[in-house]
């Protein structure tokens, strides 16, 4: 990954993927990849750990005023309290 992103040390934290285009560069994750399932290789998304609903942070794109109403749409998720994820607020059960 820090080869990809181009990093001779390691990073901080977050600082390595943190973010959606940080992390495709680090996973070397380009336009060859559009219109690939993620149910089979070579990427492949499979279920992790449960999170609790209280857990899950969400909050609206960052970025995308461009898109009208579909900006403010809670599209990000991240587990609540992370350090290294700005802005999503818990989930209300």
């Amino acid at each position: 990954m820090r080869r990809h992103r181009g990093w001779p040390a390691p990073p901080r934290p977050g600082d390595l993927a943190g973010g959606p285009g940080k992390l495709c560069q680090a996973l070397a994750v380009d336009r060859a990849c559009d219109g690939l399932r993620l149910d089979r290789g070579p990427l492949r998304l499979t279920a992790g750990e449960p999170v609790a609903t209280g857990q899950v942070a969400t909050g609206p794109r960052i970025g995308v005023a461009y898109a009208g109403e579909a900006a403010a749409w809670p599209l990000r998720f991240a587990i609540a309290d992370n350090k290294h994820v700005s802005r999503p607020r818990p989930v209300s059960s």
